[in-house]
């Protein structure tokens, strides 16, 4: 598994009732911490055109760690707090497309996967607020400018049901399979995140199935929740049959790309949360590659649920 770290666990965990959990862990010491733990090879790295990519490069090298997938954060950025690419200021919407270009030019130099785009303020709060046709036809315009603007640079976009809006436009594994589909071309894909698809109601492990069978899963975030936020919980702490579940169909769906650890933890050492959630991940992930694929195949065939039920009783729990 290629497995990234978020940098969110070294950092304070603000939230909109308390600043400052605990203190930010500087770049460096957060490079030296990752050195550190094992399978860890890769952080996102946030697109800032005051960095020379070379020079970050290599110096995140001398850690042994390799730049992720870019992130281009207009999501923490007021001016953006109406949108991007939905904004109805035509400005802002250029802004942010010039903006993802460049950010396909230091992932290029960098050498990062793919850049990444959460739409968090393209959304609505209230019945009428809205033109939906309108702000979808700017959504799909602006992200084909920005995929093909070079082809040798992925696009990935996160769908998320809700949060910072009520309503989010790209909200789900089939509305952004309708986006990516309708903008058609082969370097924009989805970011499938486990805790984001409970939210949305979805089984991850369906929408693994579902994204993969257009070829747009191109990135994966792991978390876990109860389903009702995204409360970015250590991955396989509240679902945990779910969880295998999704792994096993990433494994026969020939899934190849990053995994994230996007995990949250305010109460908690980020580091230690860091070291269990890599310990839990490649744990799941090696139960998950033990199933008997054959007979599963054949109980579901027969639609033997209690069968299948005792199957994983027996190979997983050991009773």
């Amino acid at each position: 598994m290629k497995i990234e770290a978020s940098r969110s666990a070294f950092s304070s965990c603000n939230d909109r009732f308390m600043k400052n959990y605990k203190e930010d862990i500087p770049f460096e010491r957060q490079l030296e911490i990752l050195r550190d733990i094992a399978y860890v090879n890769a952080i996102p790295v946030t697109y800032d055109p005051a960095v020379d990519p070379l020079e970050r490069r290599r110096y995140m090298g001398q850690y042994g760690i390799e730049p992720g997938t870019i992130v281009v954060d207009t999501y923490s950025q007021p001016r953006f707090a109406k949108g991007t690419l939905t904004s109805r200021d035509p400005g802002l919407r250029r802004e942010f497309v010039e903006r993802s270009k460049k950010a396909m030019d230091f992932c290029k130099e960098i050498g990062g996967v793919d850049i990444m785009l959460w739409l968090a303020h393209d959304g609505y709060d209230y019945p009428f607020e809205d033109d939906y046709a309108e702000r979808y036809g700017w959504l799909v315009e602006g992200l084909h400018e920005i995929a093909s603007y070079r082809s040798d640079v992925n696009v990935t976009i996160e769908y998320k049901p809700a949060d910072p809006h009520i309503y989010q436009y790209v909200s789900t594994a089939p509305k952004a399979l309708t986006i990516c589909n309708e903008v058609n071309l082969p370097n924009l894909g989805i970011i499938l995140d486990y805790g984001h698809a409970l939210v949305a109601g979805e089984n991850p492990a369906e929408s693994v199935a579902l994204i993969d069978r257009y070829k747009r899963l191109f990135h994966v975030h792991l978390s876990d929740c109860y389903g009702k936020t995204d409360d970015d919980f250590l991955i396989g702490s509240i679902t945990v049959w779910r969880t295998l579940e999704f792994f096993m169909q990433l494994q026969d769906v020939g899934y190849d790309g990053n995994y994230v650890l996007d995990i949250w933890p305010p109460r908690m050492d980020g580091i230690e949360a860091t070291k269990v959630s890599v310990r839990r991940t490649l744990g799941m992930w090696e139960i998950a590659k033990s199933l008997p694929r054959d007979e599963f195949k054949k109980l579901r065939r027969e639609n033997n649920v209690p069968a299948i039920y005792d199957l994983l009783t027996s190979k997983v729990l050991h009773i």
